[in-house]
């Protein structure tokens, strides 16, 4: 994907009506389907971005854009869309859409027990704002459970990573276990009453990475490009499985992370949404998250690597070995990963 070239800019630049820039970067964090710019003018800082290609229904658009002044009007920290001179909130040149931010310089939270548990406050009162909203109705797609052209997508990762006849070998091993695990977790999570949930609007995509923090408390609540209506239980279990990771000694290699997960701080972020939710989570809802979190760790991981053969700057395969390591330290621990006693 390709940076955002110097007419996108200026069309952008004339259509907020931001003058006196002082200086222009290109700001790479996220993904690089949808680059960005950080932009300082006299009047202050901003943030551009072109949306990704798959992210650029207007439909989409509209919604998660009106969820996000809809959050910002009840007190909810998020940094909503600045509008165009014209009154529109996107920028549509061609077949790219665009969006301007207010940039907020702040970092992103720690995984910590601290911040787990004010993750599940922020998110319980998010799904309380918006549960009425989702009434009305909005795209109530799959997301990674039962995403109904996985094995495809699982298949293409095995052709980008299998460039040798040893790397296919150990990518089909690696894709048999993951393609069982995920067929598994989403069968179990159906079985625990998945598609009897009630349904709120879900961020979609709730990890430390789209939140900002300063030291004392979480500031801001970034990307809702995957809002839409669906169970709580989505959200929850993607948080309780990226709030859980252990740190990596060596970031840049897989194979030195940590396998297991903080069972304390999912049970922390679990806590904190029971004590502010209108309604606790019950019984059943307790039971899939479990088994979501590993539908989420394994579809997540495939998705970029069937795109490009890669995670981020990572490679493929030593990165989708290190997601089977995960998934079979989580499986047999599920069960009891949600509960309130040491599995």
């Amino acid at each position: 994907m390709t940076d955002i070239s110097a007419d996108e800019f200026r069309a952008a630049i004339a259509a907020w009506g931001l003058d006196a820039v002082q200086e222009a970067m290109p700001y790479r964090r996220g993904s690089s389907r949808s680059p960005k710019v950080r932009i300082r003018t006299r009047s202050g800082e901003y943030l551009l971005k072109r949306l990704a290609p798959e992210r650029s229904d207007p439909a989409r658009i509209a919604m998660a854009h009106a969820v996000q002044y809809e959050l910002a009007g009840a007190g909810f920290p998020v940094a909503a869309p600045l509008p165009t001179l014209a009154g529109t909130t996107v920028l549509h040149l061609g077949p790219s859409y665009f969006e301007l931010f207010p940039f907020i310089v702040a970092r992103h939270p720690a995984r910590s027990t601290r911040f787990s548990a004010e993750s599940g406050v922020l998110l319980a009162h998010m799904h309380a704002i918006l549960t009425p909203r989702a009434r009305t109705g909005g795209p109530a797609e799959p997301g990674y459970h039962r995403a109904p052209r996985f094995r495809r997508i699982l298949q293409r990762a095995v052709a980008r990573i299998g460039s040798t006849p040893d790397r296919r070998a150990r990518a089909e091993r690696t894709a048999a276990y993951l393609a069982g695990a995920y067929r598994d977790s989403a069968r179990r999570a159906d079985a625990a009453g998945f598609d009897a949930f009630p349904v709120t609007i879900v961020h979609g995509d709730w990890h430390p990475g789209n939140l900002l923090a300063t030291q004392d408390t979480i500031v801001a609540v970034l990307d809702f490009e995957a809002v839409r209506t669906g169970p709580r239980v989505l959200d929850l279990a993607n948080a309780c499985l990226q709030f859980a990771h252990e740190a990596a000694t060596d970031p840049a290699d897989p194979a030195t992370w940590p396998t297991g997960l903080s069972t304390a701080r999912i049970r922390t972020l679990l806590a904190s949404y029971d004590a502010t939710a209108i309604e606790p989570l019950d019984t059943a809802e307790r039971a899939c998250i479990a088994w979501l979190s590993i539908e989420a760790l394994i579809h997540d991981a495939v998705i970029p690597i069937a795109a490009t053969g890669r995670f981020g700057e990572i490679d493929g395969l030593a990165f989708l070995e290190m997601i089977e390591r995960r998934a079979r330290w989580m499986r047999p621990r599920a069960a009891r990963a949600t509960e309130g006693h040491t599995p």
